[in-house]
Formats: structure tokens, sequence, C-alpha cells
């Protein structure tokens, strides 16, 4: 379904509501759920049927027999006539045979079973220990077909985000111009990651540096830290931030051209690429509408460095720079998916100039920067400015569980945006291979970025996380955690919420090809095997997912790699992949 907003009133037509509408086609009859048990006593009452059946027959069978034999020695007192139907009375004996065994079908068996389970459902319910005291919501039971199973549970698989994580987001930190902007030591402190002693290296500025500003510069920042965002921002950023901006704003002042303009980028990408909507509220004023918490906190922090959100129309969005009220032309938007893994915007400022905003994962975005070589000391090249103060800041965002989003952005000609903008319409129409078209209309655009900095935000774990993981691993039930994270927030992630521990022997899985990735495959299944400890954990990442689901002969070698294994994380996986680990899970394992 869809949600109309921001409209008092619409018409609406309706075309077409039959079988062939997508809705209908899509949709599935709803799965029938049969417990373990149940099948078992399925199996067990089938079985009793057959042996009654067979023994039905052969007393029919039996009887038959002996009627003739009578019929031919003592017919003179058992009144058989030599005209008897012995084909109807072979048919009445069979059932009465059949009736007469009835009672060895244990038919009350299933009364028995739905009491049982019932009486269970309302013992759940009424469980103190499962009662949400914040709601003021017990358990609920809505449908008691599976209550057995919960005891005979093997094997978890969860996503982390909304699951083990709160999915509140906060916007934390950022990494701009080599600097650090923003206070993450709180967070370290939990993750007990000690400080790297970067501060001389450019990871913070020293007091010294603000010193030597000019003049001009000290108004600069006066008049920045004087800017405050809108009423309808205070609610918003108190929830969705918890990021200072006075070092972005001291950090503006003092830098360089070139290190200004990458900032202004910064600031107008987060108010900028996004598909937040605003719904006016009489009540309580506008109300951000956004598809993920990550773009609530994005906009939030975007409000702290000067550039507003307001309002969103068909072509154009309206925002507030510095108190100036500006209204931007969207050009084009190529949306966010799970393959891309990225979500880019050309907008054309009202001075004219064209501006191409990215922002999306590191393994996706960065491989789109200018001078971008992964083989380099740093991970990004020494081509990207600050890439070696960029890249440690990133490895340090993921180290301590924060979500990190790389943005870049590059200056676009009005002609070349106008060209281009044809040839994106075009795809976006085209009937014959769209997705392909696209894909191609896309790339051509998203080329020569200009690398702009990293967005680090906080989503902080579900109270008593921990203790459940750690409950769940003493009933020796195993956890796979399937997210779209960084590696390393990952297996940060992992730590803190205590799916891995120190007493776990952790191996890691990459692999860049089918053959690396087969010839990985054997290695961890030696080192695995050959392993003393008993408890063991894989960290496995979505691109080598990708080769290993892509190839049928790896993936039973696979799945008995990861059930030696007490905790499995998949990291950087699509939803795609998610469920297509879960299919060959219950597919060849469970089958």
């Amino acid at each position: 379904g869809s949600t109309l907003r921001n409209t008092e009133w619409c018409l609406g037509i309706v075309v077409y509501t039959g079988t062939d509408t997508k809705v209908v086609r899509n949709s599935k009859p709803p799965p029938t759920k049969v417990s373990k048990v149940e099948k078992l006593n399925n199996k067990m009452i089938s079985l009793v049927v057959c042996i009654q059946t067979v023994t039905a027959l052969v007393i029919s069978i039996a009887y038959i027999a002996k009627a003739k034999d009578f019929q031919k020695n003592h017919s003179w007192y058992l009144d058989f006539s030599s005209s008897a139907n012995w084909g109807s009375l072979w048919i009445t004996s069979f059932f009465t045979a059949f009736l007469v065994l009835q009672d060895i079908v244990p038919i009350a068996i299933y009364v028995s079973m739905d009491m049982v389970k019932t009486a269970a459902s309302q013992m759940i319910q009424w469980d103190v220990a499962i009662y949400h005291e914040e709601s003021d919501k017990p358990a609920n039971v809505r449908s008691s077909t599976l209550n057995e199973e919960m005891g005979q549970v093997e094997y978890i698989f969860s996503d982390k985000t909304g699951t083990l994580t709160q999915n509140v987001m906060k916007f934390k930190a950022a990494s701009l111009c080599g600097q650090l902007v923003g206070d993450i030591s709180d967070i370290e402190a939990k993750a007990h990651v000690a400080e790297d002693g970067e501060q001389g290296n450019g990871n913070r500025r020293e007091d010294s540096s603000m010193q030597a500003a000019d003049e001009r510069d000290s108004e600069a920042v006066a008049t920045y830290s004087s800017h405050k965002p809108c009423k309808a921002y205070l609610a918003h950023n108190q929830r969705y931030s918890a990021f200072d901006c006075t070092e972005y704003w001291n950090l503006h002042s003092s830098s360089q051209p070139d290190d200004k303009k990458l900032l202004q980028w910064y600031a107008e990408s987060l108010g900028a690429c996004h598909s937040v909507v605003v719904q006016d509220d009489k009540e309580h004023g506008m109300k951000f509408m956004a598809e993920s918490p990550d773009e609530s906190a994005l906009i939030a922090a975007a409000s702290q460095l000067g550039v507003e959100f307001l309002h969103r129309q068909m072509d154009e969005i309206s925002v507030r720079v510095l108190g100036e009220r500006k209204t931007w032309k969207i050009i084009a938007v190529i949306p966010f998916d799970s393959t891309r893994k990225r979500m880019t915007s050309l907008i054309q400022k009202d001075d004219g100039t064209c501006v191409l905003f990215c922002k999306g994962a590191d393994t996706t975005v960065l491989p789109l920067v200018k001078g971008f070589d992964p083989d380099s000391e740093n991970g990004l090249g020494s081509a990207v400015p600050h890439a070696d103060q960029a890249g440690a800041h990133l490895d340090r965002f993921s180290k301590i569980g924060l979500r990190t989003l790389v943005i870049a952005a590059k200056e676009v000609s009005a002609d070349d945006a106008t060209a281009w903008k044809g040839i994106w319409d075009e795809a976006r129409g085209s009937i014959v291979d769209r997705e392909g078209e696209m894909e191609s209309a896309a790339a051509q655009m998203e080329c020569e970025l200009n690398f702009v900095g990293v967005t680090a935000v906080e989503d902080k774990l579900q109270d008593g996380v921990p203790e459940t993981l750690r409950q769940l691993m003493r009933a020796e039930i195993k956890v796979w955690v399937l997210t779209g994270d960084k590696q390393e927030t990952a297996i940060n992630i992992g730590y803190s919420c205590g799916l891995l521990d120190e007493s776990q022997k952790v191996f890691i899985f990459n692999a860049s090809s089918e053959a690396q990735a087969a010839t990985e495959l054997d290695r961890l299944q030696l080192e695995v095997s050959k392993a003393g400890i008993s408890k063991k954990a894989l960290v496995v990442d979505g691109p080598t997912l990708a080769h290993i689901l892509d190839n049928p002969n790896l993936e039973g070698s696979f799945l008995e790699l990861c059930t030696s294994c007490v905790a499995v994380v998949c990291c950087r996986v699509s939803p795609l992949q998610k469920s297509q680990v879960c299919r060959i899970s219950y597919c060849i394992y469970w089958k």
C-alpha cells in the first residue's frame, strides 16, 4: 500500500482490480505451519490406519475363505445358498472388521494435544519474565501450533538493526578534511578501545591552531556558532543527534578555500541527498517522515551544520542555508537499493550551479572517487585528499560499532547535466532491460567524484541483548547474525552484544573470486577441524557469500563449516543474500 501526505483531498479512479494486478499476482497463500511433533503424530496415525486397513483386509479374506468352506461342508445348518454374492459379503465383512478395529486409532490424541497447547499458550501470556513493562504488554501468542517447537530450536537467524539494536539512530561524529569532528570517547570506553594517539596526526585540532586564526576567521566563528536550527528541528535533533557542531564551525573558519568547499558540500549533501518527506502538523509543526532512522539522523546533523531541509516537491526542495531560505531544483535522483548500496542526487542550486551528491557504503562509493586505490597503504589512495586520516577514522568508527556512510560529490556543468538528464529519462522509460539501461546511465554520471567525508551514526543495543544471547548459547543454540554493516563494525557489535567473546576462536572468511573462495573454504575447514578449542565462530562478508551462493558445489561445504561454529556473522550482505543463506540452510542441511 501507500500513504498520501500533505494533501487535503484527491480524486481516485479504479482502472482494474482483477487477478492480473501486481498486488494479487505477487500475493501467496499463507504457508501452513505444522510442528515436528504434529508431523510425527500424523505419520504415526497414518501408520496405525494402514495397519488397521491391512488387518481388516486379512480378516475379511479369511472370513470369505472360511465361509466358502462352511458352505461346502456345513451348509445344511448355516443356510448358505448356492447363489450367495461373495463380493458384497466380502465388502461387508471388510468394513465390519475395520469398524471393530477403530479403537486402535488414537483419535483422542489430537484433542489432548490441542488442550495442552492451549494451556501452554496461556502460561506464556501469563509469564512475568517476558512481560514488557515500558509498553505494558505481555507476550502475545498468536498461534499455539508451534508451541512445542520453542524447546527444539537449534539455530537462530537474526538481523542486527532493529533486532539486536534499538533502531534509534543518533548522529555522533564525522571525518572532515582529515579531522575527527565530534566526541566518540564514551563509545570507545564502552567498546574497550584505547585511544590510538592520533591527536598529533590531525585527528583533532590543537588549541594553538585556533589561536592562529585571524580576525576575519574569529568573526566567522561567532557568526556560525550563533546559528541555531529553527524550532521544528529542536525536538528532532534532540532525538536523532548527539553531535557537537562547534568543532565543525571552528574547522570551517580556519580551513583553506578547497577544504571549505568540501565542508559546504558535506552539509549540503546531508540536507539534500535523501528521501525524507515533511508532513505539516498543525499541532506539532513539521514532522519528518523518513524511510529509515539513518536519514532522520543525517538531516538533524545537516541542520546543525547550517543546512535545514524544509520542504520537498516533485522536482525541487526548499532548504534554509544559514538562515536564508533557498529553493534547489532536483534534476535527477538515482535511488538507493540493496545492490547499489548508495543514493545519488543531482541538484541545481539557486545560483545555477549543478552539484552531484552521493552517499552510501564505503565499498560502493569509494571506487567512484577520483584517485581511489584500494591497494594503497591507507586503503583509499594517495591522490585522495586527507586519505590517511580519513581511512584511519573510517576504521576507527567501524571498530567501535558506529554505522558509517561515505559522502562524495562533484560539480557538473549545466550542459552536461541537461544532456545526462535526457539519457537518464530515456533509461527509466525503457521497456527492454530497464535495469541495465538505468545502471549504464548512472555509471556515466557516478564517476570521478571528490571524496568529501564520512558520517558516523550510533545505533545502541537493545536492553538485555548480551544476557539473552549468553543464555541462548548456554542452551547450545547457535546464532547467525546477518547484517549489511562493515566487517569491523559487525565484529565489534558481535563482541559488545556477547555473540563473540575471548573464549572463541574467530575465523575470518574473505575471498575476491570463486576460486579463492573454494581454496579458503578448504583451508578453513581444515583449521576448524584441527582447532582444539570447542567454541569457534565464523565471520564472512557479502562478496564471499556471492561466490559461494553462485556455486552449488560450495554451498554444502560452506554449511558444514558454519554448523561446526557456535556463532556466524555475515556482514555486508544484501537482503537477497540474507534470504539465500536462510534458504540453503533449510534446503540442504535440514531437508
